[in-house]
């Protein structure tokens, strides 16, 4: 080392590695769609009161929910570890985003109706990403909390037990909905009691987007739900307000049971074959078929669409078959059960076994008993008997043989038709095709399981979130946080080529989700160089060919690893 090197690093003060490659990633895509920017003008807040903006708080909280998947959680510890300036702007320190802080800036947002802040970031995010809404999607889930919160604020949604997507019944919880294009990128969400139906959720989400997408859009654009879209009042009002939608037909409209039964028992060549929608699944993947009936509820013409799945049918064949053996058990034990009952005339023993076998419910067995009758002698009397004791007469009585007979195969087969198919419900016009529906609404699966990925972070505990409008405050940041990590995942798959992959963590896959490319970005550190009197010296520390792949397919320079920009958002403070 020579004198000159050796001197400038007697000087240094220190240094640090830090983890940088999610932040950035997040911070590059918030400020293409003026995150920052469009909470600072919504919330109320001060400039000369505030050394950090509301919407740099919020976004410091989307930031650990992306990566660290911890709600207010020792934030100040979670950002040590974090290039703070680098990620929120020039001046922000780590100890700035204590959980008071935060907690106002939650405040704040309530204070600003988070429903419409939250969908004026959509709109400016599908502005700026140029997202084509030709589909949208609804979807709800369930987020548990801790602790009793036996004081609620009047104003805020209630934090109540209800129905818990996370298996978690013994803990109370709010739920959060949200309506996205077929992408995947949000309009609209809400955060809403604990205990509220999706049907209701599902009616004041469509009253709400009312106020955003005008009549002539909603009649050209496909709204994709699943089955708890279909009330008689859901329907009504989508067929006054000039919705076109899909969606699955509940079973408990006999609307569904006839129209299976049309297409089930109807002629089979109506049946249209449209193959494998998932080649790449291999012998895995299902095989489809469908057929068009029409329907009608309240006076109004519907398209019902019965699909039928091999997949399906295979799965139900498995489960009726476990069925079908519970059933020759359950014969069998009844069986036993009769044998040894007695009835005084053969007419009793008859309706013992008709209504024994209607209580079973027996579907995929032909049963076979017979009744025999039987002459029986009567015990004597216990103790010495009388001179003139005369035995008792013999008795006949009547007995119950029961087997389980021979396999309804018919039955059984019959069955696993009708468990493989639904029923789609539409009102589209013929410009969509039976085929076309049935691929939109497969588009809400898709939807549904990026959705899931706010399943991720620990449920929310009370010793930080104390105030249940912080709670559903925090609930409109976990959107926000599903926003961005939309927008990821649309973009890295629009930018790789067609036929490519893309390897993540020793896999390769042509369909990266924005978690894969969180999970390569979190190796990306940089190396703090300190030294008295000059800025941070900051040197790339760890990169690779994954990282630099994933950042050039986002469209983020290698430097903003490094470099803090001038004035991220120059109306802060």
């Amino acid at each position: 080392m020579d004198d000159e090197l050796q001197r400038l690093f007697g000087q240094m003060e220190g240094a640090a590695a830090y983890n940088v490659g999610v932040g950035v990633v997040v911070r590059e895509f918030v400020q293409r769609m003026q995150f920052v920017e469009t909470l600072n003008e919504m919330l109320p807040w001060d400039p000369k009161q505030c050394a950090v903006s509301p919407g740099q708080r919020i976004l410091a909280l989307v930031m650990a929910f992306i990566e660290d998947r911890k709600a207010l959680y020792q934030m100040p510890e979670v950002y040590r570890d974090r290039d703070v300036e680098l990620l929120l702007g020039a001046g922000v320190q780590a100890t700035q985003l204590n959980d008071k802080a935060l907690g106002r800036a939650l405040d704040k947002l309530w204070a600003a109706d988070p429903k419409r802040v939250y969908s004026t970031i959509c709109f400016r995010a599908i502005e700026a990403y140029e997202v084509v809404i030709d589909r949208l999607h609804n979807d709800t889930t369930s987020i548990s909390l801790e602790g009793a919160y036996e004081e609620q604020e009047a104003d805020g949604p209630k934090m109540a037990r209800g129905f818990s997507k996370d298996l978690r019944p013994d803990l109370l919880q709010f739920k959060v909905g949200a309506t996205v294009t077929g992408e995947g990128i949000p309009l609209a969400g809400d955060v809403f009691d604990g205990n509220a139906t999706d049907q209701k959720w599902t009616l004041e989400a469509q009253k709400w987007l009312e106020g955003w997408i005008n009549r002539e859009q909603r009649e050209e654009l496909l709204f994709v739900a699943d089955s708890a879209l279909v009330t008689d009042d859901n329907l009504r009002h989508m067929a006054k307000e000039g919705y076109r939608f899909v969606s699955r037909l509940p079973n408990s409209y006999a609307y569904a049971t006839a129209a299976r039964a049309e297409a089930l028992f109807g002629p089979a060549e109506r049946w249209i074959d449209i193959g494998v929608l998932a080649p790449k699944q291999g012998s895995r993947a299902s095989h489809y078929q469908l057929r068009e009936v029409q329907g009608e509820i309240d006076g109004r013409e519907y398209r019902l669409v019965v699909i039928r799945s091999s997949n399906l049918f295979d799965l139900k064949r498995k489960t009726l078959a476990r069925r079908q053996e519970k059933e020759h058990e359950a014969i069998q034990v009844l069986g036993r059960k009769l044998g040894q009952e007695s009835f005084n005339c053969y007419e009793d023993a008859e309706a013992a076994v008709t209504a024994q076998l209607g209580r079973l419910g027996v579907r995929f067995w032909k049963p076979e008993h017979h009744v025999e009758a039987e002459i029986v002698q009567p015990p004597r009397r216990r103790g010495r008997p009388a001179k003139d004791d005369l035995p008792r007469p013999a008795q006949t009585v009547y007995r119950v043989h029961l087997e389980p007979g021979p396999k309804d195969d018919d039955a059984f087969e019959r069955e696993c038709l009708w468990q493989s198919t639904f029923v789609l419900i539409s009102n589209a016009d013929q410009s969509h095709t039976a085929k076309d529906l049935f691929l939109a609404y497969r588009g809400q699966a898709q939807v549904e399981s990026a959705f899931r990925w706010l399943k991720s972070p620990v449920r929310i505990s009370p010793v930080f979130l104390k105030n249940t409008t912080r709670i559903s405050a925090f609930g409109y940041v976990a959107l926000m946080a599903y926003l961005v990590y939309a927008l990821v995942q649309r973009a890295i798959r629009q930018a790789l080529p067609e036929g490519d992959t893309l390897e993540i963590l020793g896999r390769k896959t042509d369909r990266p989700t924005a978690q894969a490319v969180f999970d390569v970005m979190q190796a990306a550190k940089v190396l703090h160089l300190k030294f008295p009197a000059y800025p941070v010296k900051r040197i790339l520390l760890t990169t690779s060919e994954r990282i630099n792949r994933i950042l050039i397919l986002l469209r983020i320079p290698v430097d903003a690893l490094i470099t803090v920009p001038p004035s991220i958002w120059p109306n802060s403070g």
